[in-house]
């Protein structure tokens, strides 16, 4: 096998070497749209999973490291003589200073995201379903929708903010997005049907629009922010059970999205647990313990059908490690979630 390419490509680009980055990223199963050599949003949002999945900067841009991370993944060999045109501007997406991927509000976010979707890392904020559910479609980390009016705020936003990044991954279709944004929500979601097929699969190019705004830095932020009331209350949680860690700031975020809150009955059941406790001389094992504490009474109050999925996910957390949806977690290597203190 011939050394991979050292041509750089991007969003904007078109070629043959772009086919054969498709033709990759198809037999993978990352892209799912027509081989046709034109580098757009579809294709983006394919090489940034591909590259989140393989460990790299998902920055959607192809130089050596991924096309030797392709090359791997395939057994393939790419030619380097192919010329690549770039007939547009490239409208870059934000810089990563945009959106700080390592503040513990994202790290917790991605977490629970990735619960949500069962989709790690960047992955879980381009999640996407249809209307399954009555809601019409449902987007990112933690699913915002139409039918509840939550996504539209998120949308408006980025389109308010960063007009030129809707154009450029939405093409022809920003105007019909920005049209529907503009009706009324009984107009919405009829447009949403017109868009999705009968097991409520979400249509090309829509799809692939969608996914490559949800892998947008700057989208990002505006989902952490939309989160931030979430996450505030999950701080405030922590210093009612004396808990002190980024694992105990996850969990109580992660039971805020799920579950909605902990009752004053179940509260007083932790809290006695905890008093009971016994110090093992560790603060890291105490912490632990405690956590492991509101993780199973937190699941216990639940309602049982969803019993074994709550207990799942807290228990993940509280441990550092499990199985969430068929899905193995290491919450410090996944994203950063350590015992260290959050405060």
């Amino acid at each position: 096998m011939s050394a991979p390419t050292t041509t750089i490509i991007q969003q904007g680009d078109i070629g043959d070497l772009v086919s054969q980055l498709q033709t990759q990223l198809q037999s993978l199963g990352y892209l799912n749209g027509a081989i046709d050599g034109d580098f757009g949003p579809g294709t983006l949002a394919a090489v940034q999973q591909f590259q989140q999945a393989q460990n790299l900067t998902a920055d959607g841009v192809v130089g050596p490291q991924t096309w030797a991370a392709l090359a791997a993944a395939t057994g393939s060999t790419t030619q380097t003589t192919t010329p690549v045109v770039s007939t547009t501007a490239v409208v870059n997406a934000p810089a990563p200073s945009d959106t700080d991927t390592t503040s513990l509000a994202y790290r917790c976010l991605s977490l629970t995201g990735a619960f949500e979707t069962s989709q790690k890392q960047q992955a879980c904020f381009a999640g996407i379903a249809g209307n399954f559910d009555g809601m019409g479609m449902s987007f990112g980390c933690l699913q915002w929708n139409w039918g509840q009016r939550t996504l539209q705020p998120l949308i408006q936003e980025m389109d308010q903010q960063n007009s030129s990044i809707i154009d450029e991954y939405f093409g022809a279709n920003a105007a019909t997005l920005r049209q529907a944004l503009g009706e009324s929500l009984q107009q919405q979601l009829s447009w949403l049907n017109t868009i999705q097929d009968s097991g409520f699969h979400i249509q090309q190019p829509w799809h692939d629009q969608f996914s490559a705004l949800g892998y947008d830095p700057a989208f990002q932020q505006i989902e952490v922010q939309a989160a931030q009331q979430r996450y505030n209350a999950a701080v405030g949680w922590c210093s009612t059970y004396n808990v002190t860690s980024e694992r105990a700031v996850a969990l109580m975020f992660d039971i805020n999205v799920q579950d909605g809150s902990i009752s004053q009955a179940t509260q007083q059941l932790i809290q006695q647990d905890i008093q009971n406790l016994q110090s093992t001389g560790d603060p890291s094992q105490d912490e632990v313990a405690k956590l492991v504490i509101i993780a199973n009474r937190r699941a216990d109050a639940a309602n049982p059908a969803a019993q074994a999925d709550v207990r799942a996910r807290k228990l993940t957390i509280a441990n550092g490690q499990g199985t969430v949806h068929g899905i193995a977690y290491n919450i410090q290597n996944d994203f950063g979630i350590t015992l260290n203190s959050a405060f």
